[in-house]
């Protein structure tokens, strides 16, 4: 197979010589879970011959409005599949596996997957931004629960390296996250 590679809060594509393992959508639907803003992440599955290609979108402020529809690159044609899945449906370890059997087990030559946050975790997100605007330091701890919660998922979903990356981007995050509730808290 060939580069595999990914990024929470930005736009990339992805290529590979063969169809993707059900162990890299995994890592691929945790990552974009994870995104540190809160709208739904999306990817694109393009198979064509040998090559599959995956775009990933995670946030909405990698969109430019400037840009016109003529200058995006998304492949065209007559089969797309699209699948949305809610937060529920990526709720836990063993959801996020099924989503991930849909996704393998969808012949579509083209696929559009829409993933939003985890089960409860939109609500923890406004629960850390209230608690640091009314200058309330248990933010701390909340922030950690969300930490926790994207942490045991990753732990029970990814071996080795798709570990270890995922961890790595998830602390970086969630240290700029604290940077920025910090930021409220003594705004």
């Amino acid at each position: 197979m060939a580069a595999f590679s990914a990024t929470i809060s930005g736009s990339s594509c992805f290529l590979s010589s063969t169809s993707l393992p059900k162990r890299k959508i995994l890592f691929l639907l945790l990552l974009l879970n994870a995104a540190p803003f809160l709208f739904p992440s999306l990817f694109l599955f393009t198979e064509r011959g040998k090559s599959l290609t995956i775009c990933a979108q995670t946030s909405v402020s990698d969109i430019s409005v400037e840009k016109s529809m003529d200058e995006v690159n998304l492949p065209k044609g007559d089969m797309w599949a699209v699948h949305k899945f809610g937060g529920t449906c990526v709720g836990t370890s063993q959801r996020i596996k099924n989503v991930a059997n849909i996704i393998i087990s969808d012949d579509s030559e083209r696929k559009l997957i829409v993933v939003s946050a985890m089960s409860k975790v939109t609500d923890m997100m406004y629960d850390l931004i209230n608690k640091a605007q009314s200058r309330d330091d248990s933010y701390i701890s909340a922030l950690d629960a969300v930490l926790e919660k994207h942490n045991s998922t990753a732990l029970d979903l990814l071996d080795e390296d798709d570990l270890a990356t995922f961890l790595s981007q998830l602390h970086h995050d969630v240290s700029n996250l604290k940077a920025m509730l910090r930021a409220i808290y003594i705004g």
